[in-house]
């Protein structure tokens, strides 16, 4: 079967927007994760008329507080890894990082060692294809 180059060219198009919106969504967990801690360690929530942190994250997003809690640990984790990888390999693993999911982020969370981080890090480059 042939193809038309228009539909294949719209389909290039939209499969690049897709992959722009990826990345986008990727990167947005830090940013809740970033305003949840605000909310959370302000206790900001009580002025939302909320009781506990715990109803506040129910109510909004519909997570549990150890959900919530967990998102804000593991950008808290990115941070500090940002921070050492950027200083210890001159910024070789910064776009890694940067782009890591959460879920990527929390396996580089639960390591021990640099080596640890470097290897997930590799599986993860390898998952993605990047490696």
């Amino acid at each position: 079967m042939s193809y038309s180059p228009i539909p294949a060219a719209r389909f290039a198009q939209l499969d690049a927007e897709l992959e722009g919106a990826l990345h986008k969504i990727n990167c947005q967990w830090v940013v809740v994760a970033d305003r949840l801690q605000k909310i959370r360690d302000g206790e900001l929530f009580k002025h939302g008329g909320f009781a506990t942190w715990e109803a506040y994250v129910f109510s909004r997003v519909e997570w549990s507080k150890r959900h919530a809690d967990q998102l804000i640990q593991n950008a808290q984790a990115r941070a500090a890894l940002l921070e050492f990888w950027g200083k210890n390999t001159e910024g070789s693993a910064l776009p890694i990082l940067e782009n890591a999911s959460q879920n990527a982020m929390k396996e580089i969370a639960k390591t021990k060692t640099v080596e640890a981080q470097v290897e997930v890090i590799n599986e993860t480059l390898k998952d993605t294809g990047k490696l």
